[in-house]
């Protein structure tokens, strides 16, 4: 090379350290213009402020963690306050949940929100939520009023518009009282089926697979886990025979044997919205008053979706107090303490939904009172940077018409949509004194149905269901009848009467079973018409019909979504997916092990709360271990039972390789059973997927007896099977590892269950977007088991509380109070969540004060 191109050689360098100075220092120009445009937003919490809409000064008191404690001399002020706060602290989130329930979020996000409004708009939501308004008492309705004008005044009360609105370029649209009505209803969607999917799931299975199999696929009890605190027992439908089910001969899997068609897909191992709740009554706690125990399973989310408060103020006859948490857009405490009562709240499962195959004559359907037409409603979604789209959707007398299964249409019927299942009764918690007279707040709530805990200050204990449930009317009720010892899977007997059949000719259909009990009126987990008039919703079940199970001899009550009762509750209730029980077991055994041996303290119930012990997949490991090792040996199968033998903790720990695989193998063996199980259902509607909760019951039955009869045809034992969908898996696991087996020493618990949460505008701040977001945590726990955490959802508060002995309770939450990332408090209860490590319930010392004045 010539010694002219050296100089130029040493100039790169140069012009290297220039560009990349240059974008360092652009950078730090762009995070500090960021920033000064971010300060505009933080909230105001010290000092005076004058605004419209007081009748008398309010005091905003902030701890070290920016928890409030609001003071007034009425509970309109403090609304008015709530307001403020949360208008300044967590606007946009309120925003997105009024928009979601809508179906208006396409005027923030444009197109792609488009399909998401579609889908909520059939639900004329809207308009639920202003009926609902309309039905509000004076004083609740004056409330929402008064919540209303203080998140306006909140928000005028900042220097500049919360930053997402300044990324968006959109302005904030003024909060309004029906939108407190809408934020209820996006609970609804969110801890509910809106379009009972799982009831029309269920129909196809009823029509594509023989009925016996079709109900032993979709159970309503596994007798190895169930724990309801009744006791109550429901039937096991045994597994069917291969006169019913048969995969290797029967023209339903004849695509299935050709290896045409790989399966239908299954539905698992995402963590189930719900909660875990549980109660000790006085008699069995340390401090003799009854302890209250909550966490409720969420989705996770930035900024989290609870504002912990507590309220002070005078109602004439005595000082109130209530603290706990609060939900941004509402006046209210959800879940907490009155000094006289504490109450939880997990999600019921209960049946509040049901899908009504409709007879269509022309543009008419069939109704009890004749032929109607159907309703049009014609619906216009603002679209940002896009022209509107107009939208048209039929409802009946019953609901709106949802896509049909074999092209018949639908209708849903749904609680969402009666404004009678929407109001603020839980703000009667606030003054409630006892017991009973929390059961019969819960019994006129408007919330979606959720299982409602409750201890008073005189060690009482107590569970119902709180929030609207549906009674059904329809024949009477049969007794189910009694299940038949199942057939033996290796030999079994032929349909009377009938001649054997060939080995390579299909058995003969069995008779038609006899329809499934009736439960209270009918079975709503099926589909079934209404047009005859002989089934159908009364409305809303009396108070006095609601179940209850109140001071338990036991002491304790408890609920992990599972069922709660059988017999005659069970046939009020229903259900629409009820979780599996080792959870709810689980707790009541663990609850039940430490009253044994001692009176119990919140102690007990943070460690509870934090249980990540495996007892559900313990079997599941032994399994594995024997199919391993009578299995002809490969490398990887080999390092496989290597970490079942020695790297098995027992728990959900983040270090450990043994529980990943149970829990990875278990979940691979589940989807490629039940997909082939299910595969006709697939060719009867391809939009079909198998999703039962209850889908372990089966599954363990048929690993353990191996019935020939439901066994892949490509597989020649159900050991062959398994191993099969055992390999894929480790192969999916070491997929690209230039050494396999290395690779899978490193596929701990904690490599996939890692925090995986972020503000939803962490996108559109390019470099900076990690700052928006919780750290990538690996987090111990997983779906059964009280310590229930997965990526994105997991406990969305945990608490433990004693009315009266508040100051030694304690409340954790997965962030903190404000959405704003330049707030100290954005993510500063995240950590002390995430270790387990006990907070106190009741805020600390005053840090900050803010008083609002009125004008005068």
């Amino acid at each position: 090379m010539s010694d002219e191109a050296a100089p130029k050689r040493r100039r790169w360098p140069r012009i290297l350290a220039w560009i990349f100075g240059g974008l360092a220092i652009l950078l730090v120009l762009v995070g500090a213009a960021l920033t000064m445009v971010l300060r505009g937003s933080l909230p105001t919490t010290t000092g005076e402020l004058t605004v419209e809409g007081l009748s008398g000064p309010v005091t905003i008191e902030r701890d070290a963690r920016g928890v409030p404690t609001f003071r007034a001399a009425d509970r309109a002020d403090i609304a008015f306050a709530m307001g403020f706060a949360h208008g300044q602290e967590r606007f946009f989130q309120m925003d997105l949940m009024r928009r979601a329930s809508a179906g208006e979020l396409s005027a923030l996000f444009g197109e792609r929100a488009v399909d998401f409004d579609t889908s909520r708009r059939i639900h004329r939501s809207r308009h639920v939520a202003e009926q609902a308004l309309k039905g509000f008492d004076a004083e609740n309705r004056a409330l929402v009023e008064r919540y209303a004008a203080g998140v306006n005044a909140g928000l005028d009360a900042l220097d500049a518009d919360p930053f997402e609105y300044q990324l968006l370029r959109v302005d904030p649209r003024p909060w309004a009282p029906v939108d407190t009505a809408l934020v209820i209803l996006a609970m609804f969607y969110d801890l509910q089926d809106e379009t009972a999917s799982y009831d029309r799931r269920r129909a196809v299975m009823r029509e594509a697979l023989p009925r016996e199999l079709a109900e032993w696929l979709m159970p309503r009890s596994n007798p190895r886990w169930d724990a309801p605190v009744d006791d109550g027992a429901l039937p096991v439908v045994p597994m069917p025979g291969p006169e019913v089910a048969d995969l290797r001969t029967m023209p339903q899997w004849e695509a299935l044997r050709r290896g045409e068609q790989s399966g239908a897909p299954v539905r698992a191992g995402q963590v189930m919205m719900g909660s875990n709740s549980w109660a000790v009554a006085g008699a069995r706690s340390r401090h003799g008053g009854a302890l209250v125990a909550n966490d409720m399973h969420l989705s996770l989310r930035v900024p989290i979706i609870w504002y912990r408060a507590a309220l002070e103020w005078s109602d004439g006859e005595a000082t109130r107090r209530v603290e706990g948490v609060s939900l941004p857009g509402g006046p209210v405490i959800v879940v907490g303490s009155n000094g006289r009562i504490a109450w939880a709240f997990t999600n019921s499962q209960i049946d509040s939904v049901d899908a009504i195959p409709l007879e269509v004559e022309g543009d008419t359907y069939r109704t009890p009172e004749g032929p109607r037409p159907f309703v049009t409603h014609t619906e216009t979604i603002e679209v940002a940077g896009g022209d509107p789209v107009t939208m048209a959707h039929r409802w009946t007398i019953w609901g709106p018409v949802v896509d049909a299964e074999h092209g018949r249409p639908t209708a849903i019927r749904w609680v969402g949509h009666d404004p009678e299942a929407l109001n603020l009764a839980v703000r009667d918690l606030e003054a409630t004194e006892d017991l009973d007279a929390a059961l019969a707040v819960a019994h006129r709530g408007g919330t979606p149905p959720q299982n409602f805990v409750v201890g008073d200050h005189t060690g009482r204990i107590g569970w119902t269901i709180f929030g609207y449930v549906p009674e059904r009317f329809g024949p009477a009720p049969e007794e189910p009848p009694a299940p038949e010892e199942p057939p033996a899977p290796e030999a079994p007997a032929a349909p009377e009467g009938a001649e054997p059949a060939a080995p390579d000719e299909p058995a003969p259909a069995a008779a038609e079973p006899p329809e499934p009990p009736l439960w209270a009126g009918f079975d709503g987990r099926i589909p079934r018409g209404w047009a005859a008039g002989d089934v159908g919703w009364k409305g809303r079940l009396p108070a006095e019909r609601y179940p209850r199970i109140v001071d338990p001899p036991g002491g304790l009550l408890w609920n992990g979504n599972g069922r709660m009762v059988g017999g005659e509750a069970y046939a009020l209730l229903g259900e629409t997916r009820y979780a599996l029980g080792p959870r709810q077991k689980q707790i009541r055994d663990g609850l039940r092990a430490r009253a044994a041996e001692r009176k119990l303290t919140e102690d007990d119930m943070l460690a509870i709360q934090l249980d990540d012990r495996a007892l559900f997949l313990t079997p599941w490991r032994v399994h594995l271990q024997e199919l391993l090792a009578e299995a002809e040996p490969t490398p990887l199968r080999t390092r496989a039972k290597h970490h079942l033998d020695t790297g098995w903790t027992g728990r959900a720990s983040v270090d450990s390789v043994g529980y990943r695989l149970v829990h990875d193998l278990r979940l691979a063996i589940l989807r490629g059973v039940f997909g082939a199980l299910t595969a006709p259902a697939v060719a009867l509607h391809p939009d079909f997927a198998y999703a039962e909760p209850g889908a372990e019951g089966p599954l363990w039955e048929m690993v353990t007896t191996e019935p020939a009869h439901l066994l892949h045809p490509k597989h020649p034992s159900w050991a062959d099977w398994q191993l099969a969908l055992i390999d894929e898996t480790l192969a999916r696991l070491t997929e690209g590892a230039p050494d396999p087996v290395a690779a899978l020493d490193q596929r701990t618990w904690g490599e996939a269950n890692r925090m995986a949460v972020r503000h939803p505008m962490a996108g559109a701040v390019p470099v900076f977007g990690d700052a928006l977001g919780a750290p990538r945590d690996p987090l111990p726990g997983d779906s059964h088991m009280p310590r229930v955490q997965s990526s994105g959802a997991g406990a969305s508060e945990r608490l433990a509380v004693s009315p009266g002995k508040e100051d030694q309770g304690y409340l954790l939450l997965p962030g903190g109070q404000s959405g704003h990332p330049l707030s100290p408090h954005f993510l500063d209860q995240y950590r002390a969540w995430a270790e387990g490590d006990r907070q106190p319930y009741r805020p600390g010392p005053t840090r900050q004060t803010l008083t609002l004045r009125p004008p005068g």
